[in-house]
């Protein structure tokens, strides 16, 4: 699930709880509090608006250098939406396209039913789009990577200009794996896009620093991920890329309210995404040392609001002619060769 989710910041409900089992660094919770958290952040952060903004701004620049040529029915422009969702995002992403060839191909990959079926109903419903071929393929990335992986080696999978992943590598199973995949079936000159979290103008995550140190070794802790993880990963695989950090607010009024229903459930949203704990749950000195450095961080505006700055990183990785993946033995062999010259 891409987009705005409640598995953005590193924390799955029960509901999306496909990787607990595999994976004990996540800590889950239920469904339908952690849900109620969400819609909270989703009512009061202006992230959707700002992300469909930089779509239509930013978008065009990258799309319009990508190795179209003479496209047709029979070989239309390929992009492949990583962790669709709802689709918001998706069908700006395809107007944006629409202006480049009138022959397009998404394939759409979203694993809950529910969003999958949102974004059909949005194609439905914009007369644009109606012309675009879609795969709608309910199910995870590393189940569809298995596939395409298997297709790619035979020669049967077509090669694809365009792969983004918004809001979703938080989900990934293995990021790397992920990346490379998608790398491997582009065009060259085609082009790979990733947003996610940034730690950079995120006041949020500076609130929190420190806080799960000081949690036992014992307890679960999150795999949190931010934009500085994937691009470790990008520098392991040898990938060269461009990143666009994006800000954009939080409304956390209700958060200084102690009789606020929305105020509390929010805090836990804000808990759970960044120490993996509710609000309620935090020791008193944590969460008098939280607000504390909430009110440090803020901003007071004249009609009374308070809001917090967050941020994205936009990252654009463009295939190159002839361009291998550098291996994990690779990097650790140049490594060995880089200390042996010291």
């Amino acid at each position: 699930m891409g987009n705005i989710s409640c598995c953005n910041l590193g924390v799955l409900c029960q509901r999306c709880d496909k990787t607990s089992r595999r994976d004990a660094a996540v800590t889950t919770i239920q469904e339908s509090h952690y849900l109620a958290a969400l819609g909270e952040f989703i009512l009061r952060c202006d992230q959707e608006e700002v992300m469909l903004s930089w779509i239509r701004n930013r978008c065009p620049n990258i799309l319009n250098v990508l190795p179209i040529g003479e496209s047709s029915k029979a070989h239309p422009v390929r992009v492949i939406g990583v962790g669709c969702g709802n689709g918001i995002m998706d069908t700006q992403i395809l107007r944006e396209m629409c202006a480049l060839s009138s022959h397009i191909h998404q394939t759409a990959i979203e694993p809950n039913q529910a969003e999958l079926f949102r974004f059909k109903e949005r194609i439905a419903s914009d007369d644009g789009l109606k012309s675009i071929s879609i795969d709608w393929t309910q199910t995870t990335t590393e189940l569809f990577e298995v596939t395409m992986n298997q297709r790619a080696a035979n020669g049967s999978y077509p090669r694809v200009h365009f792969v983004h992943m918004l809001q979703m590598l938080y989900h990934a199973r293995d990021m790397e794996k992920t990346i490379a995949n998608y790398y491997r079936v582009l065009h060259d000159g085609g082009a790979l896009l990733i947003t996610i979290a940034s730690k950079k103008n995120n006041e949020l995550y500076k609130s929190f620093q420190g806080l799960e140190a000081k949690r036992g070794k014992r307890e679960q802790k999150n795999k949190k991920r931010y934009s500085d993880d994937v691009i470790r990963v990008l520098r392991r695989l040898g990938l060269k890329y461009d990143v666009e950090n994006v800000a954009y607010h939080l409304d956390i009024t209700k958060c200084f309210d102690e009789k606020s229903d929305s105020g509390r459930l929010l805090l836990d949203f804000i808990c759970l995404t960044n120490a993996a704990q509710v609000y309620q749950t935090l020791p008193n000195a944590d969460r008098e040392r939280l607000m504390k450095r909430l009110v440090d961080s803020c901003e007071e505006h004249a009609d009374g609001r308070v809001t917090v700055r967050l941020s994205f990183d936009a990252i654009v990785v463009k295939k190159r002619e002839g361009q291998s993946l550098r291996t994990t033995t690779d990097s650790l062999s140049q490594a060995a060769d880089a200390l042996g010259r010291d």
